[in-house]
Formats: C-alpha cells, structure tokens, sequence
C-alpha cells in the first residue's frame, strides 16, 4: 500500500448509496476508466509521443552578476536536460499553446488517449485570484451557520454574489476552506446528508468526505465535476516510496467551467500543511485552517509534481507522464512554484553521494538574483527524523552558496546511511518559510571524520550575496563563500561604491560566538576594503560580515575559512581594536588633514623589529600614541618602544619590536589647545616576524615626543640649525646649533640608556654656549660610553618654568677619548649671563666664544667697560669630576694700553678643562657680586718641567673695580720677614693701607701719578698662612675701609733674622673656635639701607647664638627678633633687618657642639650662658638710614633657622635642593632632604601674618623618593608674603619627633589653582617604610607616588619577592576635603604566576585628585591593615562612564591573574567568557546564584577558561563567584571572585525568527521536571533539617553511590550534616527520578515528615510496562547520570527485549560504560603505580582521550616516577662496588657523605640509633648476602615506607642544605644514594597524599 493510502478500517465503512450520493456529472470527453487494479492505465492511441514539445519553446537563462561566481562548465555538462515532469527538452523551457479566458485564466488544447480533444483551465499564477476573489472569499468565509443543516438553503445563499461558473466553483471551495470542523460542534445528529453530516464526518476524520462534500454542492451549484483517483506524495511519502503496483491511495475532482475542465482538491487545499497520513493522530495535526490557493484551478504540469491520475487522461497534459517517472521525480511544493524555481541538476528524489558528498543544484528565475527577495534554508535529518549525530547537529554537514542563476546545496553526511533533506525558502523580511522540495540522500561511503568536520552552525547562503550588493559591495577575490587559508592566512576583498561601516568577526559554532572576534581585521584603502584572516586552529569556521547603521549590525555574508593541518600555524589573533577596523579612523584622519605616506596598508609584516612609519600633515596636531603586543593570554602596552617626531609635513613613529607576533599601534591626534580627548586618528596592525636582542624601549623624554616640541619651538621663535631632526648618530663629541629672535635661557638634561631604563644621569657631560648677543646657543655634548643618549633641551619662561622645546635621541657609536664631565657651572651655560651682562655694560672684546681651546699655558681674556665696576675673577680646574680653585691663577685688572678696557690673565698649569668666571657689580652699590660671564677653557697641552711653577695671584676682593691695577707686589705669597714694596693703581680712594696679620696698619702714599705706594715689613714668627689684606677708603664712602686684595704669609724668609714678637689683637676666642671673619673683617660697619648680611668662616659644626641691641636714650632695647641666623657648610651667617637708623651691637657667641643628651648650660631656660659659650666677637653696627617695613624674622622652634643641631646630624638629615634655610617660591614650591628611609616626618606651615601665624597644614604634604632616602617636602602658599617652615622627624626608636630643620619662603607668586592637598596618614605620600621594605615590595613602573594621568585608565606595576596579599583602597578626593570611595575602581592582581610582580590597574570616572592606598593585612591576631604606600593621582580627563572591577574577596591567592572579565556587573542571558591563571588551584568554578556549578578548563599553557551564560532577569541583583579549589589536601573551593547579576531587555533572547512551521526547535531545550522544581526551590529546607544518617546507605544500596563515597559521607555527618546533605541532593539531580523516589521512601520510613510533606504530592511517571520508550527513557537517565552500575542494568534490560543496537541511545551507553571502565582501570593502575599495569590502563584508554586527559596526565606522571625510580635502582645496582668500599673506608667522612648515608639506610628501614654514628654505618655497609646494601635497595618498596620516615630522610638531607652538586663535589658515590634517597622520598610523598574527599567531590557542582 502507498504511503498516501488510507486506513483500512475507514475503507471499509461506507457512505450512504447513489440514492443519497449522486455521483458527479459524466465528462462528455474523458472516459471513466473501469475499476483499478493498481496497474495505470496506458493511453490506447498515442499519435506522437513528443507532441508536448512542439509547442511554446524558450531556451532556459541561468544569469547573475558579474562578480558572482558560475557552475562550472564540467557540473552543467552532467545536468538533465530532458525533464518532462519540469517541462524542459533540450535544456528549454516548454509550455503549452495558451489563452487567456475572459476571467484572465488560461485554456489549452489537449489530445486525449481516444483520439478527441479537450480544453484545460487552469490559473496564470499561484496568486493571481488572491485580489480577483478576495469579495467572493470573504463572502464564503461569512456565511452563516445556520445554513449548514440544508444544501438549498445554503447552496442559494453562496451563489447570490457568483455570476460565472468560475466563481461558483471558487466561492464552494472558499467556503470550504473556511470551515473549521474542529472546533465546531454538531446537532445531535446532524440531518443525513446535509452539509452538517458531511463536516461531521470530515471532524472525524473521513477525508474522502471533501471531495463528496463539493462534489454535492457542485451538483446543487449547476456545475460538472469529476472524481479522479490516483497516488499522491503525502507528508511521510519520502523519496524511494514505490507507487507502481499499488492501488491508488487518494481521490481529487475535476470541475468543468464554461467546457474546460481543471482541478479543484479542496482537501488539501484547507490546510496550510497537508498531512493525510490517517495513523497519526487528529491533535498532532495543523489546526489552524487557512486556504491553500495552489489546490484552486493549478497549473495540471505541477499538480503532478504530488498526485498522479490512475487515468494518464486526467493528467492534463500532452504526452502524460508514467507512473514509474513520477514515482522517481522529486516531489516539489506549492512554493516550488510559485517562487518560480527550477531543478537543475537532480530530478529524482533519491539522490546517492559521491566521495561521501553530493552537490544539489536549484535554478532561481532571472529575478531573483537582481530583487534579492529569496532566502533559502534548510533542515537535514536521518530517515528516522534524529537531527543530531553524536550530539552535532546534522545541518552542520550542509551548506548553501549563491551562484549565478542557481543556488547549490552540499551535503557531506558524517556516516554511512539515508538522510532526508528538505529545503526551505522564505521571502525577505517575513520570518515564514516554506519548503519547496525534498530529497533523501544515501551515502554509501561518508568521508574521513578527519576531513569532514562540521560547519559552524549556520542555515543561510555562504559567500556574498544580496545583501552584499545592496550595501554597494562587490567582491573581489572571493565570490564563492570558501576562503582557503594558506599558512593560516588569508585575505578577503571587496570593492566599495558607498561609505558604510563594517565590522567582522570569525565563529566556530554558531554566530553568537565571540571568542574567535579577533582572528579576522579589516582596512579599508581608497575604494577596497580588505578583510585579514588568521585561522585559530585546523579545520572550518565561519567568517561573518557586519553592516553597522544607527548602532545595528546587519549580516552581509559569511564565509568558509578552511584550514588543512599542514597548512595551519599556532593563530594569532589581531590585537584588540574598535569594529575590527584598522587604517585610517573617519572622519577625523582626514578632518584633520593626515594622510599615509610610508604605507598604505594598515597591516605591515616587519621581519627586523623595527619599522618606521610616517604620516602626512598639512597643520601642526598634537599627537599621542599607544602600541600593544597582545596575544590570546596577555596585552603589553610598549608605549616606551615608539620613538615619535614631528618634521616639516609630517610625524614619524619608529617602533622596536621587541617581542615576535602581532602589535597595534594607535595613533591620536588633536587640534593644539583643542579641548577634550585626543581622537583616535589611525590604526596599524603590525605582524612581526623577525626581531633581534636589545630593542628595549627608547628612552623616556618630557612630554613623550621627541624632535621639535610645537608650538613652544615656533612661539618662541627657536630654530634647529644644525640637527632639525630628533635622531643623531654620534662619534665621541656633538655640537647642535640653535638660533632664535630673541635671548633665551636655555637648560638641557642628558641621560644615558639602556634598554629603555636610565643607567644614569650625565648631565655633567653636555652643556651650552650662548653667542651673537645670546640669539645663538649650541649645544655641547660629549659621551662617556656607547649606546643611547636622551637631550631634552628646555627654555625658561619669564615666570621661571622650563618649558621643553626639543628632545634629541643619540645613538653613539663610538665613545670620546679622553671624556671627562664638563666643569659645572650655572644653568649648564657658557658665556655672558643677561640680562646682568647687558646692564653693567661689560663687552667682550678678545673673545667672542666662550669655549676656548689652546695649547699654551697662559690665557688672556679682554673685556670692554663703560661704567665703572668692581669685579674679582674665579678659575677653578676640573678634572675627573672633581674641582680645584686655582683662583689664585687669575688676575684682573684694567689694561694700561686702553683705560675702557680690563684684562683678565689666567695661568694654566695643567691640561684639561677650565672654568673661569667674571663676577661684577656697580661700583659702590649694595648687595653681592653677580656672575657676568663663564667661560670653558680646554687646555689641550701645557709647557713642560722646565716652566716655572706659578705661586699665584692676590686675591682681589669686593672692591677691586675699573681703573684698579697691581704693579707690586703681583704674586700671591709674600715671604715672612720680607720687605715689601706696594704699588697700586686705585681710582677714588681717598686712602690705601695693608693689614698684617698682627692687626698692624701700614698707610701707604698717593704719588703725583696716582698711584699709591708704600714699604711694608711682612711679619715674622708663625704667621705663615695668615692674610695680608689691602684695603681703601673711598672718597664718597664715609670712614669705612673696603678690602681690594688679599695676600698670604710664605715661608719665613731665609735671609731675615729679625723677630718681632708683637700680641695678636684677634680675639682669641674667634680663632679657638675655628671661626674667621668672613664678609665684614671690619668689625665697625655702617650701612644706609638697613640690610645686612654678615658672614663668619666656620670649620666645623658649633652651637651659636646671638644678641642684637639698640642703643636709645642711654637704654639698650633687644632687638635679636630682627636676626636671621643660619649655619651652612663652611658658613654661620647672620641677616639683620634694622627697622630703625641708630647704633647696634651685634654679639655672638659660640660652644662647642655637645651630644643631644648633654645639652650645654647655655641652652638653659633662662638663655644665659655659661663657661661652655663665649662670646667670640661684636660688631658695631651704625644704621644712617634705613628702608620702610623691615620687620621681624618670624620666630622658629629653638630659634635656629636651616639645618637644626645636633638634631639633624644625629638623625642624618640633609639638605639636598636648598642648602639655605632662606628662599623665594611661585606657585608650588619643594624641597628636597635626604635621610634614611625608616624616618617619619612631619611638618607645619605657617605664614607670618601681622603680628601673628596662620596655621596652613592642609597646604602641605610630603612624598618620598629613591628607596626612602629622599624626601619631598611640596608646599602651595594661598597669597605672597613670607612662611615659616618646621620639619620635624623621628626614628623607628623614637616616639616624639624632633625639630631638624626649618626654613624661611617668601612667596613672590601665590598657587593657581589655590587648593589642600588630600588627606593622608602623616601627610605622606610614597612608601611607608619599613613595611614596603619588610613586604619586599619594589615599585617597576611609578616611583614618584605623584602621578599625572592623562586618561582614566592608568596601571602600576610592582615587584616583590615575598609572599604577600596586596590589597587597594581608592578615594576621590574633593576640593572641599569630601571624599569618595571608589575602590571599585581599583583592581590588584599579581602579574606572575609566582607572585613576583603585580599591577594595580585604575578606572579613574572623574577629572581631578585620586588617594591610591595599598595595604596588606597581618597574618598574627587582630589581621590589622597595615599600609604599604599611598599614591596622590591626578586625572586630567575622566572616563566619564565606566565599571567597576570585580569584588576581590579575601580567599584571593598569591599568583592569581584575572584576564577577563574584568567587570563586576555581567548582564542576564549574556555568555560570558571567564578566563585567567589560578596558580595552585586543582579546580576553578563559576557558582550563579541559580546554584549551578560551571567548571572552567585548564589549557596546556596553565590558563584556566570557559564561556559561562548568566541566568535570566530573574537573578537581577544577585551574585556570581568564581571559586577556586587548591590543590593540596586541606583545600576546599574558597571564593576568589564576586561579580553581580545585571538585568537586561526583558523578552526572550533569540534574535532568530521562526523559519516556518515545518523547522524543527532545537532538541537540546529540555523543561525542567517537577520533582527538580520542588527540590530547588526546598533545597535550603533539606540542606538544613534533613537527617542524613539512613540515606546514605539506601543510596549505597541502589549504587546511586560508591563504598568510598558513603564512608566519606558517613564520617562527615556528625560534624558538618548540613555539607552532607548537599552532597546527596548533588546525587538526586545526578541520578534522576529514580533517586527522587528512593529518597522520598527513606524520609517516609524514617518519619520526617515536615520534610515528606514537601515532596510527597509529586508525581514521578512510573511506567510499570517495559515499553521501548520506558526502556530507552532509562538507559537515557543512566547515561547521563554516568552511573556504571545502572548503565549495566539498563543496557542488560535493553538487549532482552531486543531493541536495535543501532539506535543513538544504546550506541551512547555502551560508550559511556566502557570510558567509566577505562576510568576506573585507570585510577587502580594510578594507585597500584605498577608499571605494567599502568601501561595497560593507559593503552584502554587511547578512545578516550579528550574525557580522560586529566587522569591520563596523572598516569602519565606517576608512570614517568615508577620508571626514574626503577632507574635509579639501576644505577645503585651498577655500582662498581670499590665505590661503596671507598666510602666505607673514611674515618672521618665529609658532613655531606655522612648525612647522605644516614638518610640512605633510615630509608631501608633502620632505626635513628642504628645510624647515630659513622662507626655504625661502616658496619651496616659491609653486610653481605641477603642484608647488602644493593640487595635492600633492590627490595625496597615505597610503599612500605611510613610518612614517618620520610620526613625524618627529608629533615636530615635538608638540615646541611644539600644538594646534588653540594654531594658531587665530595664523593660520586655518594651522589648517587643522595639521588636514590630524593626519589624515594618524593615517590613516598606522592603515595601518601590524601585523596579529594568525596564530599568535596561530590559539592563541587552546586
């Protein structure tokens, strides 16, 4: 029987006879053919056999686009081209003779079998009545109920609108159609033979009832109809389904209208789907009745694509078909037809592959491929309707590409057997679907699994298509969808006629897959944009095309990337970079004027780790950059390693490449003084092939940029003469020309480099020289080594601040010799200093340069004066970084040739450099001597022995000035006891005399010339050393003597005999103290200005005070507050501000410097002094006038200003940047002190304000630098005015602090912005030491503790070599003082999986100031915090919006590394990729709050990962962790990690539409089942009241558990029931209903009842049959729980009752048992550690590799440790036995022989008394036979070993720190027991280590 028959037992109940079924009118043209036997009837006369051929011909078009690939020619050739079924003769379409009737249907001609001719109707269209009916259907569908219990009545109420005989026959099959019999219910009974009878019979499912339903109404409309019998193809009629020799199995009717007769099926036409198969149930059917038009008047030629006629006459058709033809031919539906396809290249429904493959080829009409309505789809099952095989669905084995004209199905079906293939089509932008044909294909031989892999899952058509086209896309390389990838690359073409933004990304599975988004990158050039693919791995995966518009991607096309094993390399993904896209980012790369000039592709390959880039620039940006080297484990940002310029026209980036692979270089750019971020301008994808050593990164430089730094370099009208580019190659020396418009005060910083870290400073090598009144400066350098040089040039402004303006990298080649460090001087500048220069007139007139060169041993310098002057030279030589004044060797004096010009000689006694200086003021002016001019002086060679030695110049003094010249004496040393002669040249003196060292004056006389001379005695007798001064009285000077020149006491001169013996008249007490007068020898001074500043020599550290009076009205008033003293190195020195004009005295007295705690009686309370303190001189001061406002000093701690002693000495701080405790600021100001590192400082601000001090503490902070031995006091001042600064410290021994220094500011510049310095400990900002230290904590990244962020992302590295937890607190801190805890932001992870580095990375939202806090936690007692460091952040752009980190719990270990996701909120439904590094760890989980336990997998790299989907909207709000499971046997999972469940769009999730109503849902959505509803939503219930103790064993019992696990479980119960009780709810959701059950019986038996009371009503679908579905439904169960036991049973119960071993079900058990066998097998041979049997187990389980690569790992380590022992052993028993008795023989062995033995024999079981001496391991070495020591070793059994004993052999091994080197060294022998001993010792501890208990085992999936 055919597979359209109907049920036997329908046929044979009977409708009533011809009285109450008139039979349809006979046709006057066909012949009602007898009875059937089965067998079609052949036409009796045949006049031509291809009549049908000769009618209507066109030769049938197969076009598409250019671009779109054609079938190939050797494919076409194959093709049917002859198909009478399709209509088609010599590849031509054929079609009929038509006319179009006068209601637009068509009419043809047709020859019947006897001879005659009839006429066919049918419509032009499937859809051609839907508009031309569409009154008359709505009519049918309206009429009343009622109606249906009479024909009359309703027969006259549907032909009221008709008025042709086609609209009658179209408004009785309307009416039908609309009719649903389902839902209706019928009078009982409904009148015999009215409409009513027949829809109840049609309800019952009679289906003949249709066609005798219309063919009544048919009669009662006056219209002829027919019945026609014949086969139809039903909905389970597959292809291969014989008709021939069946009877036929359906009946359809013919209608005559107006003579021409067509087909009406008004049974199939009342159902969307058809289904007739009479054994499947009526509630399995489409219930929904709709109007299917195809069954109205369709075309005869397709109609018998599903039925043909028993009689070839009602075909319809010239030349009908046979049966055997129709029999074979594909059945195609309705929308086959309507959609207008055609078949190309398989015709017959049973199609057999080829090499495990066919092709299916569909024509699509000419349309179609310009309108890109059709979308294709398809589904592909076994003959058994099963969509999977091995759990993959079987459509991944097809796929579909467009070509021109057709689309082509492939088919590679995974095995051996018959698969039903059905194709879809839907039109676009509707989600309906139809199928249009269907095929089964037998495959009698699939491919190799190995060359067969499956596609990602994905319906659609590969390769480019419509949407491509409409996007303006043509495709280049590729319009067919494979992409091969050669040597895992490949790249992907298309031409682009429109902007449009496209993204990309490659998936193995399906297109929700993420992971694979980075293997593919695009760019676009000109009009071509190109896709790069990099193939992960070996096989198929897909490549998809996005268009992104308004936020949206739309899928273009997908490919095929296939990738051979050969052909493959490890993939690389691209670095990560926005939309995939790299190039040029639009619009603003051309908004702001870039363009590409180096390289047009964004994808360069570099095979030499380095590469230079450049881009066009038509205006002077701003640029930033950013280059990652990122892989699939890592991201490195190597921002060091881009080396970036700006030259005329364009920017260049040089990159080094220090690592192989792929790096991103991101490039950004803005307007300068834009506001705003930096726009992202240009991407590069750089892949490195090739690199070499020593590409670090290049050295750090202000501002990041090197060469010009605009548009500081052009505002300033600054030009690079000689080097106008950044990077120089130099050889020993380099000289680099500047000019500029203007003076300009240049600085510059030369630091030497190494790999990108800075060796060291050598700023002492490179300095400047200013020329051309100041417009041109060039720069020095001279390098000391080879390698590279940073030169950060830098000119300061008129407020003080260096601004940089070029950046030079030097690579030197060669390194200068000699090289010695230029001398240092003043700003690093040679030559005039202005604007003091300038204003005292001075011009140079012998030499222009101020680096002067000569080779002769004198030099003589020569300046224009203009105004008078006093000036004094300095000439100091350097040499190896040390000075030595030879001042001596410098004289100055005015030249006797030009009276406008002084001469300034010096005396070069040795080669190399020379600094000389010129230090002038205005003659007779107040305040100190100003440097004028420096000059370098290299003296290249001198004269030699025989040149007389110099003994020096005198020294000139204050008022040396122009006119001034020395006749005689000229040489610096007068002899003792000689006489002198003096004459000098002094203008405006009104007298000239010497002072000897005896305090005697000698005046000398003024000649007529001017000139003042005089003889003079220099004295005898131990004043050798002493000075001899010269000194004038001014005539406009008052009284006072100003000192000119100083002389010194020589030698005793031989030929002097006299003596003079005249007292000292200085004070001895100054001189006892190591005192000398130093700025005032004078001790009466007068002054009109009411400054002054006296200064005494000191040799060494004093106590000192003072006393300042004033005399009035006979009264003395003090006056000492007016007194700034201060003790510098070499220097006391005393600022008086005199508020009044009058006479003062000022006192001074000094003590030996006394130990802190034998403070002098001087210091006492009351200030006096005592015999300790005196009083070593006085100065009488006479004040004639002097300026408003001179006020007090403001008063200090102890009243000593700078460095406070002893205090600061003992302490050992140090005044680094400000030796005086006097200084000016603007803006913020610092100062640097150096200590040691354990010190804490404090500090107070004060700012002097009338007569009192306003506290300024919040204005004040301190950091600390250089390993704590550097401390930053940073101070902000809120007005000008004048601040007192005390800095207190103490030790780590101390607990008050003590005063060390204190220092007057006075603040020319008040801070803009004027704000407080965040809060923090102490106000420090650093390291606290010794906690940092103690931590081991080093910083890698960011010393200074100030850090400037440009952005908000920000990351500090560290290292340290402890083992510490890092913790972090983060606090916005506000204006106002309010602060903000944002420690959410702030993330801390170690960066190795050893610990030994970790970075903090921020999240910084705000603009403005962070407190960064890291701290750890103190294992001992309270776990008190304890501070490491604090950072002061400064955000200068905010992120705006951004996510907080994930929450870090305390169970977060050393080493642990999160790579992704770093983000604590994780939306609802969203797959989330969890993956990083968990050192340590056995296993790593994820637990949703929905309690489901997801296990992460460990990759060979040791990165654990794994793609995780959060629950639904449900959990909004709730928590998600990641757990962790150490390793070691104490563990337990510990939560590492907390994240938060987001809400997100509420709906269900998939994006996918329904394809139509005959797609299959996925199989793998499964509901859940009641008892797993009820014990969920109870778990808490259960896990805290359930009584575990009869349970277990009743689910020991049913093997539901092991022995093992019920002891485990047992053992646990009294401690710690409620973990138990998890566990055996984990083992019910394991095992299924069946556990349910049992342990619902448990509870009853043991009466807990409020627990029964929740489960008892659930109903468990307990068949008792043994039916095939009961049976399969629990070896499915038993499979899935991986129960051994109950798999056996099922499988055994599965064969008695011989069910097919073919079915997936039993082939997945049977599989399942033997991978728990092989499991188990495994883990006794892992306990035995026989190597035998471990062998054997490792073998059985070679199928399963992947499930068991846990344990095969373990097997393989345990085998690889039985076998090192094994040789071991060998090695022992190879021993040449003249070793053992050589070391038998020592007497007294080496500590390393003997420790090593004792361990050797411990370890053969003696006891510790039996090897307490070497006397008695002589004795147990020389045993023989059984009891020698090789036998015993031979014997001896690691298992047989106590933990005991082995960790007493590895206490005595470890207690000397031996090892096998350690051993080696002493005796070989030795060496090799000392390897036996460490083997058996670790194979022992492996043997002993306790197995994962089974509870932990058994929790670890909730």
């Amino acid at each position: 029987m055919g597979c359209g028959a109907s049920n036997p037992v329908q046929q044979n109940q009977s409708f009533p006879g011809p009285a109450q079924y008139p039979l349809p009118y006979p046709s006057p043209y066909y012949q009602v053919p007898s009875p059937s036997n089965g067998q079609q009837t052949i036409p009796t006369a045949v006049i031509d056999n291809d009549r049908w051929t000769k009618v209507n011909r066109k030769k049938r078009v197969i076009e598409g686009p250019e671009w779109m690939p054609s079938v190939p020619d050797d494919v076409t050739r194959e093709w049917q081209t002859t198909c009478r079924m399709c209509s088609i003769h010599n590849d031509e379409e054929v079609w009929p003779f038509s006319q179009k009737t006068e209601e637009s249907m068509l009419t043809y001609a047709v020859l019947g079998a006897n001879g005659g001719t009839g006429h066919v109707i049918h419509k032009p269209s499937l859809f051609w009545e839907k508009e031309n009916f569409k009154e008359l259907d709505g009519y049918a569908k309206k009429a009343p109920r009622s109606l249906n219990g009479d024909f009359h009545l309703l027969i006259n109420h549907l032909m009221q609108p008709t008025r042709t005989e086609l609209e009658r026959a179209r408004i009785l099959f309307s009416w039908i159609a609309a009719q649903d019999v389902h839902h209706m219910k019928f009078p009982q009974p409904p009148p015999e033979g009215s409409p009513d009878w027949f829809l109840e019979k049609i309800k019952q499912r009679r289906t003949d009832a249709y066609r005798y339903l219309f063919s009544y109404l048919c009669r009662y409309a006056g219209l002829q109809c027919e019945f026609v019998k014949g086969h139809c193809k039903g909905a389970r009629c597959f292809p291969g389904t014989k008709y021939v020799g069946e009877p036929p199995s359906t009946t359809w009717t013919g209608v005559c209208v107006n003579g021409q007769w067509g087909i009406v099926d008004t049974h199939w036409g009342s159902y969307s789907v058809i289904d007739d198969d009479d054994d499947k149930a009526l509630e399995d059917l489409q219930s929904q009745i709709s109007m299917d038009e195809f069954y109205f008047f369709p075309n005869p030629l397709h109609y018998l694509s599903s039925h043909c006629p028993e009689h070839p006459n009602w075909q319809l058709i010239e030349n009908p078909v046979p049966l055997q033809i129709f029999e074979a031919h594909v059945k195609c539906t309705s929308a086959f037809f309507a959609l207008r396809l055609f078949l190309l290249s398989h015709h017959n429904g049973l199609v057999h592959t080829e090499n495990g493959q066919v092709d299916i080829y569909m024509g699509l009409p000419s349309q179609a491929t310009t309108n890109k309505n059709l979308e294709f789809t398809y589904n592909l099952k076994t003959k058994e309707e099963q969509s999977r095989w091995r759990g993959i669905k079987l459509d991944r084995f097809v796929s579909q590409q467009r070509m021109k004209g057709a689309i082509v199905f492939t088919i590679r079906p995974p095995e051996k057997g018959k698969f039903l293939f059905e194709p879809y089509v839907g039109l676009g932008g509707s989600k309906d679907s139809f199928r249009v044909c269907e095929y089964i294909i037998v495959c009698d031989q699939a491919k190799d699994v190995a060359d067969n892999a499956p596609l990602p899952d994905y319906k659609g058509s590969w390769g480019p298509g419509k949407e491509v086209v409409s996007k303006g896309l043509t495709p280049v390389t590729h319009p067919s969808p494979y992409v091969q990838c050669e040597d895992g690359k490949a790249e992907v073409e298309f031409k682009m006629e429109q902007d449009v933004q496209l993204t990309a990304k490659l998936f193995e599975e399906s297109l929700n897959d993420r992971h694979l988004q980075r293997f593919v990158a695009h760019e676009v050039i000109d009009d071509v944009v190109k896709f790069h693919v990099v193939a992960p791995k070996e096989g198929n995966h897909g490549l998809a095309i996005y268009a992104r518009e308004d936020g949206e991607d739309t899928l273009l096309c997908n490919y095929i990337t296939q990738t051979s094993s050969n052909q493959t390399q490890s993939g690389v993904p691209f670095p990560t970079v926005t939309n995939g896209l790299y190039g040029p980012v639009a619009p603003a790369f051309s908004e702001l004027g870039l363009s590409s000039k180096s390289s047009k592709s964004a994808f360069i390959e570099c095979d030499t780790g380095e590469l230079d880039l450049r881009l066009g620039a038509d205006r002077d940006l701003v640029y930033e950059h950013d280059l990652f080297w990122e892989t699939l484990e890592e991201k490195i940002n190597l921002h060091g390693n881009v080396f970036k310029q700006i030259l005329d026209g364009e920017v260049q980036f040089w990159l080094r490449l220090p690592h192989l692979g792929k790096y991103r270089l991101a490039i950004y750019a803005k307007e300068p003084g834009q506001q705003g971020d930096m726009a992202n301008v240009i991407n590069y994808c750089i892949n490195c092939t090739g690199t070499k050593e020593g590409l670090g990164p290049f050295p750090v430089v202000n501002g990041k940029q090197w060469g010009r730094k605009l548009p500081t370099l052009t505002d300033l009208a600054l030009t690079p003469v000689s080097h106008p580019t950044a990077y120089i190659q130099a050889s020993g020396t380099l000289e680099i020309e500047f000019s500029s418009t203007e003076r300009l005060d240049y600085t510059n910083h030369l630091k030497l480099w190494k790999m990108g870290k800075q060796q060291r400073d050598v700023g002492d090598f490179a300095c400047h020289k200013v020329l051309n009144d100041g417009k041109t400066m060039v720069l020095l350098a001279t390098f000391p080594e080879v390698g590279e040089y940073s030169l950060e040039l830098y000119v300061r402004d008129a407020d003080g601040k260096d601004q940089n303006v070029m950046n030079y990298l030097i690579n030197c080649e060669q390194s200068a010799d000699p090289c010695q460090p230029f001398p240092e001087v003043m700003g690093r500048r040679w030559g005039p200093i202005y604007p003091c220069f300038n204003q005292l007139d001075i011009a140079l007139s012998s030499h222009i340069d101020p680096v002067i060169v000569t080779n002769t041993r004198d030099v003589t310098v020569a300046f224009g004066t203009a105004a008078p002057l006093w000036f004094y030279p300095e000439l100091t030589h350097h040499e190896d970084g040390k000075s030595n004044d030879l001042t001596a060797n410098a004289t100055i004096q005015d030249d006797p040739q030009n009276n406008q010009q002084i001469l300034a000689k010096l005396i070069l006694p040795n080669a190399g450099y020379y600094k000389f200086s010129l230090f002038a003021k205005a003659a007779s002016a107040n305040g100190n001597h100003q440097r004028a001019i420096s000059y370098l002086i290299h003296c290249t060679d001198v004269a030699g022995d025989s040149a007389p030695v110099h003994t020096g110049f005198p020294q000139f003094m204050g008022c040396w000035g122009t006119g001034c010249r020395i006749v005689d004496p000229n040489t610096r040393t007068l002899p003792g006891g000689d006489s002198q002669h003096f004459k000098l040249k002094v203008p405006d003196a009104a007298g000239v005399a010497v002072i000897l060292p005896n305090k005697k004056w000698c005046h000398l006389q003024q000649e007529e010339d001017g000139t003042w001379e005089g003889d003079v005695v220099v004295p005898l007798g131990g004043y050798t050393g002493n000075e001899v001064k010269v000194v004038a009285k001014m005539k406009e000077g008052g009284d006072s003597y100003l000192p000119l020149l100083q002389y010194v006491v020589g030698e005793d001169s031989q030929e002097s005999i006299l003596a003079e013996d005249e007292p000292s008249d200085l004070l001895p007490a100054l001189a006892a103290m190591g005192l000398s007068t130093g700025s005032h020898p004078n001790t009466s001074i007068k002054t009109n200005t009411g400054e002054l500043d006296i200064r005494l020599g000191m040799e060494r550290r004093l106590q000192v005070s003072h006393q300042l009076t004033l005399e009035e009205d006979g009264e003395k008033i003090d006056m000492s507050k007016h007194v700034f003293q201060e003790t510098m190195d070499g220097e006391l020195r005393f600022w008086l501000r005199l508020p009044a004009a009058g006479k003062y005295t000022l006192s001074v007295n000094a003590a030996e410097m006394q130990p802190q705690e034998q403070k002098s009686a001087w210091q006492d309370e009351d200030g006096g002094g005592s015999s300790a303190s005196q009083n070593v001189i006085n100065y009488s001061i006479n004040c004639t006038e002097t300026a408003k406002g001179l006020k007090p000093f403001p008063s200090v701690e102890g009243g000593q200003w700078g460095l406070v002693y002893p205090q600061a000495l003992s302490l050992g701080v140090a005044a680094n940047s400000h030796p005086s405790a006097y200084m000016e600021a603007s803006g913020e100001h610092e100062i640097v002190l150096d200590s040691p590192p354990q010190l804490q400082y404090t500090h107070r601000l004060q700012l002097a304000h009338r007569k009192s001090k306003i506290e300024l503490d919040d204005y004040i902070c301190h950091r600390v630098l250089d390993v704590g031995n550097k401390t930053v006091v940073v101070l902000r001042f809120p007005k000008r005015g004048e601040y007192t600064l005390e800095v207190r410290s103490k030790g780590e021994d101390s607990d008050t602090p003590e005063n060390v220094a204190n220092f007057l500011i006075r603040c020319v510049q008040a801070t803009v912005p004027f704000e407080p310095f965040p809060a923090v400990a102490n106000r420090r900002w650093g390291p606290v030491y010794p906690a940092f230290t103690d931590n081991a904590l080093r910083p890698q990244s960011h010393e200074d503790p100030f850090i400037k962020a440009e952005d908000g992302n920000l990351k500090i590295a560290f290292d340290k070599s402890e083992f510490t937890t890092i913790y972090s607190t983060l606090a916005r801190c506000s204006d106002d003082g309010h602060e903000v805890d944002d420690s959410s932001y702030a993330f801390v992870q170690d960066t190795s999986d050893e610990g030994e580095t970790f970075a903090v990375e921020l999240r910084l939202n705000d603009t403005g100031y962070y407190r960064l806090t890291l701290f750890t936690k103190t294992t001992e007692g309270d776990n008190r915090e304890e501070v490491l460091t604090n950072y002061l952040i400064l955000c200068k752009h905010g992120l705006k919006e951004s996510v907080p980190f994930p929450e870090r719990p305390g169970g977060w270990e050393q080493g642990y590394q999160l790579h992704e996701p770093l983000v604590r909120n994780l939306k609802a439904k969203e797959t989330v990729t969890f993956r990083g590094r968990f050192p340590g760890a056995a296993e790593v989980a994820v637990v949703l709050p929905s309690s489901q336990w997801i296990q992460l997998k460990k990759g060979e790299d040791g990165t654990w990962e794994g793609a995780v989907t959060m629950p639904g909207n449900t959990y909004s709000g709730d928590a998600v962790t990641l757990n962790a499971l150490p390793d070691h046997d104490e563990g337990d999972y510990t939560e590492i990690l907390r994240y938060t469940v987001e809400g997100g769009a509420d709906g269900d999730d998939d994006d996918g539409g329904d394809l139509g109503h005959d797609v299959d849902e996925d199989e793998d959505i499964r509901q859940e089942e009641e008892y797993q509803i009820v014990l969920r939503e109870n778990r808490q219930t259960f896990e805290d009241n359930m009584d575990p103790v009869k349970v277990i064993p009743k689910f020991e019992e049913e093997k539901f558990i092991d022995e093992e696990e019920a002891q485990e479980m047992t053992l646990q119960v009294p401690n710690n029931a409620n973990e138990v009780n998890k566990a055996l709810l984990n083992v019910v959701s394991r095992e299924g209903e069946e556990a349910f059950v049992v342990l619902r019986d448990v509870l009853k038996e043991t009466k807990q009842t409020a627990l029964l009371d929740l489960i008892k009503d659930v109903k468990i679908d307990v068949n008792p049959d043994s039916t095939p579905e009961v049976i399969k439904k629990k070896l499915a169960e038993a499979t899935k729980a991986n129960n051994r036991s109950r798999i056996e049973k099922a499988i055994a119960e599965y064969s008695e009752h011989g069910l097919s071993q073919s079915e997936d079900v039993y082939k997945e058990a049977t599989r399942t048992l033997r991978l728990l066998t092989a499991r188990e097998d495994l883990r006794k041979a892992i306990n035995s550690r026989q190597k035998d049997q471990l062998k054997e187990a490792m073998q059985q389980c070679s199928e399963f590799k992947d499930e068991l690569k846990k344990e095969l790992n373990e097997a393989k380590r345990v085998l690889d440790a039985v076998l090192h022992l094994e040789t071991l052993r060998h090695k022992i028993m190879a021993m040449n036995q003249a070793t053992v008795a050589e070391l038998k023989a020592y007497n007294q062995p080496p500590p390393a022989v003997n420790q090593v033995m004792m361990t050797t024999f411990l370890l053969l079981g003696n006891s510790k008394a039996q090897i307490k001496n070497w006397q008695l391991l002589q004795t147990l070495m020389g045993k023989t036979g059984k009891q020698s020591l090789k036998r015993r070793i031979k014997k001896c059994q690691p298992a047989k070993l106590s933990p005991e004993t082995v960790a007493d052999a590895r206490r005595l091994l470890h207690e000397s720190d031996l090892t096998l080197e350690s051993v080696r060294s002493v005796s070989n022998g030795a060496a090799t027991f000392y390897v036996w001993s460490m083997g058996m010792i670790e194979e022992v501890e492996q043997l002993t280590k306790p197995k994962e208990s089974a509870i932990k085992q058994l929790t670890k999936t909730r």
